[in-house]
């Protein structure tokens, strides 16, 4: 691999890799014109994989196409770039990375949250679009990938305790969802197939649009 790799293993601690699908030629061809070398690298050494028991997973973007599209439609955001969803965790977050921008995108299915990027003030060189997706998984770990409680503490061992490790097509949940006034405790937790679930997120309530981080600093 390479050592942005490497620190993202060693900082969410990548271990037990609880499922691995190798990704197919065809899909390797799809995207790669659109998605960075170095992520087409990791799949094709890692393949579509559940990290650390599941709290982190590269997946096929093509899989949550019509869930990106139900949250964009209803944003700005929708004819800004493209998008394509390349990780997501536990709880069903999702990163986009954005084929102008050249960033990740997250959204935040319970509290129905898009947290944007800024676009680049002119075009980046493939050194500076490689060391970004590099950038990405290097920056992860269990504090940034976890989902938190209402008492602000990390839920995803003590969900795996009481529910048991996720399988490919599934997430962590709340019910009452959060956007009906659900609370974040571990007794509201459910198991759930997580493309039925992001459907019926998006349909809870109008996704927000947070501010970036540049618009944040004035």
């Amino acid at each position: 691999m390479d050592q942005y790799f490497d620190d993202f293993s060693q900082r969410i601690g990548i271990d037990p890799v609880i499922y691995s699908l190798p990704v197919s030629q065809p899909i390797m061809d799809t995207y790669a014109d659109v998605l960075p070398k170095r992520l087409l690298s990791y799949w094709q050494e890692q393949g579509f994989c559940g990290f650390a028991n599941g709290l982190f997973w590269t997946v096929n973007p093509g899989d949550f196409e019509d869930q990106l599209q139900g949250w964009l439609e209803k944003t700005p955001l929708k004819d800004r770039e493209n998008y394509y969803v390349i990780a997501r965790t536990a709880f069903g977050k999702l990163y986009a990375w954005g084929d102008v921008s050249k960033k990740v995108t997250v959204l935040e299915p319970h509290y129905n949250t898009i947290l944007p990027v800024d676009m680049p003030a002119e075009p980046l060189s493939d050194e500076q679009v490689e060391r970004r997706i590099g950038l990405f998984f290097q920056t992860k770990s269990p504090k940034t990938v976890d989902f938190y409680d209402a008492g602000e503490k990390l839920m995803f061992l003590a969900t795996v305790k009481k529910l048991g490790a996720l399988e490919h097509d599934e997430m962590y949940t709340f019910a009452p969802a959060l956007a009906l006034g659900g609370s974040a405790v571990l007794e509201n937790v459910k198991k759930v197939k997580i493309h039925e679930q992001l459907a019926l997120l998006i349909e809870l309530d109008n996704p927000q649009v947070l501010q970036t981080v540049s618009q944040l600093a004035g």
